[in-house]
């Protein structure tokens, strides 16, 4: 297939659905990012102001961001019954890592730490 390169994606026909569709790169792209991209393309200059744009985009920036608007649901197959995996195996050689990493994880609440779940893969 045929694609324009526009450093942050391509541009392609393909029969497949796209990972972000129009509504998502409004988002964070702005209302007109067909302008921005097509204008970024063609013209050198044009296309780094552009790239340095959304770099200042609240979506680059470090850290964890929040979605804010929209409720989460997971849709389970009816009669699906509770799985319990066993906790994988962490190599020794980055296990101090991992634990460090998980330990701030759970600071900052990305993850909450529980003893029991019907439903969990540990890690």
């Amino acid at each position: 297939s045929s694609g324009i390169n526009a450093e942050y994606g391509y541009v392609v026909e393909a029969s497949f659905p796209t990972l972000l569709g129009r509504d998502w790169i409004r988002v964070l792209y702005g209302s007109d990012w067909l302008e921005k991209l097509v204008n970024s393309v063609s013209v050198a200059d044009q296309r780094e102001a552009f790239i340095q744009e959304m770099k200042k985009s609240v979506i680059f920036s470090p850290g964890v961001g929040e979605v804010v608007g929209y409720k989460a649901q997971l849709n389970l197959k009816e009669g699906a019954k509770p799985k319990f995996c066993k906790a994988r195996v962490v190599a020794f050689a980055i296990k101090e890592k991992v634990c460090q990493t998980l330990e701030a994880m759970i600071e900052d609440d990305l993850l909450e730490k529980i003893d029991t779940s019907e439903w969990a893969s540990p890690i």
